[in-house]
């Protein structure tokens, strides 16, 4: 049904998020006591206003990488208007390879290449002069729309069939059924999303994350023991590799 179709979206879209940015953070942490500084790699990627935004969020070195020595190769935008949407199109689609040599990865490059291209038309028509002139609200519609397609976006990569790929997009968007497991498990994966939101709010109050400068030592020792009584009563025992260990 379109409830679990869109809670497992929602929850690989998390699940994948919290896997490299807590392993990057791991690798910053370590790096920094062995007297190194690594650059941030995600800066709250899924509260981006657009998707040229996120990508200036989400994997922030690679994302860095492919518009030195690929996009601003080919021309960047100092090309045509058609050329320019080329140069996007070609950097994303090859950032989908660089995944892995497969079918689907390779789609959710070039899907993300179609977003960018769609956002610089929306953009080159200032098309948000039709909110009414509605600042906030238009900030607002732009991180749930951005959010949406990236959600959504996450299907072509964690799904290797096509065939599965369709008919999980048919039934988010036909199969509407509230008497469902997927009402449940979204209902549940709410209280944690809503509860990783807050540490995160939290932690930005206590440490700059891009500094790593703390703010505010008073309530960082209560935060840390809480976060690691935390973790030794409701984290995983079974181990397990990472996720992006194999790209």
């Amino acid at each position: 049904s379109s409830p679990l179709v869109a809670a497992a979206l929602i929850g690989f879209t998390f699940q994948i998020y919290c896997d490299f940015s807590g392993y990057s953070d791991i690798a910053r942490g370590v790096s920094r006591l062995l007297g190194f500084r690594l650059l941030l790699n995600f800066q709250r990627p899924y509260w981006a206003s657009s998707p040229s935004d996120f990508w200036n969020r989400w994997h922030i070195t690679l994302s860095n990488w492919f518009r030195d020595y690929v996009y601003i190769a080919l021309g960047g935008n100092r090309v045509s208007i058609g050329r320019n949407f080329v140069n996007l199109f070609l950097t994303m689609t090859l950032s989908g390879l660089w995944h892995g040599a497969s079918a689907n990865f390779v789609l959710w490059g070039a899907y993300h290449g179609f977003l960018l291209i769609a956002y610089r038309i929306w953009k080159s028509y200032r098309a948000e002069k039709y909110l009414l002139g509605n600042k906030r609200l238009f900030d607002f519609l732009s991180r749930l729309t951005t959010f949406f397609f990236m959600v959504y976006g996450w299907l072509f990569f964690r799904v290797t069939e096509w065939g599965k790929v369709k008919s999980y997009t048919v039934s988010l968007f036909t199969d509407v059924s509230f008497a469902s497991l997927g009402v449940l498990a979204l209902a549940s994966m709410g209280i944690f999303i809503a509860g990783a939101i807050a540490i995160d709010i939290l932690e930005s109050r206590l440490i700059d994350k891009i500094t790593d400068n703390v703010r505010n030592s008073y309530w960082l020792a209560p935060y840390l023991t809480a976060m690691t009584m935390s973790l030794l009563i409701l984290g995983s025992r079974s181990g397990g590799d990472f996720i992006y260990f194999k790209f």
